[in-house]
């Protein structure tokens, strides 16, 4: 039997595994088979679909620069994509920007990346300027100023992961002893107890909040100018919270009531849960967040701590105490279980070696029986 692996677009062209290491590409109603990897058939299927004679356009006048230029101008992006995408669009050299849509081919990306690498430029920033090219070129295959996706299965440079810095139980005391308002302990005490992100803490409202059962729902994110959107993977999840967090956020409430009622103003219909206005309608900004965090952490005494380490913090205590990954993928909001392995996977040092033992005891009654 088949078993469909699932079906990928490649502008006029497509895959699927259709058992392991063997997949149908798809070319302008063509189909071939090829064995490999899945990149190796990415890439096989961007050659097929630049080979195939009915690709070309007959003529086309348009650069890639003024098709990036159309498609910055119509792409709903988020303000933080926006900015990287600009930053690494500036690394693309001009004399590839005029290049004519129907010239470009596998081997111009390539080259450019390649290029790009011998002269500095990280690998990091090569793989945000691949993203912006490919999300423009994506687009002018559905426009169809572009017959084929040139640049699909470019060689890019290796994803070189750092192993994430956690904060230590040491540490979080010191940042918790100097808190010195309940605003900033419910605060930090959300972000550690959920693991969410900066966006998703300062975008929740008391209505996501459900204090009796003890459980955030988490559904949106905030950006820079403090526009509320969906979270980064564009779903929602419930994350449950423990009693002494309910405890410190219960307290938190009441006292955004009372300082609404002592300025002679009203909750607004929905409050946001972190906030500096009397009716709670207006979150703080991401970057005051930020600045407010490195002050506590400078008075606590610590140096290149960062908000963003509560986050690594939370996923650390799941892994230690031998939480499965799953369960730690949604807590996460992590769209697949594979990322929180690839960012955390080193903290489960613990957890395997818990793993090891119970293998081994089940190991040594399986010795003993044998050798009896």
């Amino acid at each position: 039997m088949i078993v469909l692996m699932g079906t990928r677009g490649y502008g006029s062209g497509s895959k699927r595994e259709k058992r392991p290491g063997v997949w149908e590409l798809r070319a302008h109603g063509r189909s071939s088979t090829f064995k490999g990897t899945s990149k190796e058939a990415e890439r096989a299927l961007a050659k097929l679909v630049a080979a195939a004679p009915s690709v070309r356009l007959a003529s086309s006048s348009m650069t890639l620069g003024e098709l990036v230029e159309q498609w910055r101008a119509s792409a709903r992006l988020a303000t933080a994509t926006k900015a990287n995408y600009d930053a690494a669009l500036k690394h693309l050299p001009a004399s590839v920007a005029k290049m004519k849509l129907e010239a470009l081919t596998l081997r111009t990306f390539d080259a450019l990346y390649a290029d790009l690498e011998r002269s500095g430029v990280g690998g990091p920033m090569v793989r945000k300027l691949h993203a912006a090219l490919s999300s423009a070129l994506t687009e002018g295959v559905r426009w169809g100023v572009v017959a084929a996706h040139p640049a699909r299965g470019a060689r890019l440079p290796p994803i070189n992961r750092k192993r994430v810095k956690v904060l230590e139980r040491d540490a979080l005391v010191r940042i918790f002893d100097v808190v010195a308002t309940l605003d900033e302990q419910a605060w930090l005490r959300l972000a550690l107890a959920t693991g969410a992100r900066r966006s998703e803490v300062l975008a929740l409202r008391w209505s996501a909040v459900d204090l009796d059962r003890g459980v955030v729902r988490i559904a949106a994110s905030l950006e820079a100018n403090r526009a509320v959107k969906s979270t980064k993977t564009g779903g929602e999840r419930e994350v449950r919270i423990d009693p002494d967090t309910v405890a410190v956020l219960r307290r938190w409430r009441n006292a955004q009531r009372e300082r609404a009622m002592a300025v002679g103003v009203r909750l607004v219909r929905d409050p946001f849960v972190v906030s500096h206005a009397p009716d709670c309608s207006m979150p703080w900004l991401p970057m005051s967040a930020t600045q407010r965090f490195r002050r506590l952490a400078e008075r606590a005494g610590l140096e290149g701590v960062t908000l963003h380490q509560l986050r690594h913090a939370h996923a650390s205590m799941l892994l230690g105490a031998g939480t499965d990954v799953m369960t730690v993928a949604h807590r996460l909001g992590h769209s697949r279980a594979s990322m929180t392995l690839d960012v955390y996977g080193h903290l489960m040092g613990d957890a395997d070696q818990r793993a090891a033992d119970v293998v081994g005891r089940a190991l040594d009654g399986v010795s003993r029986a044998t050798c009896q």
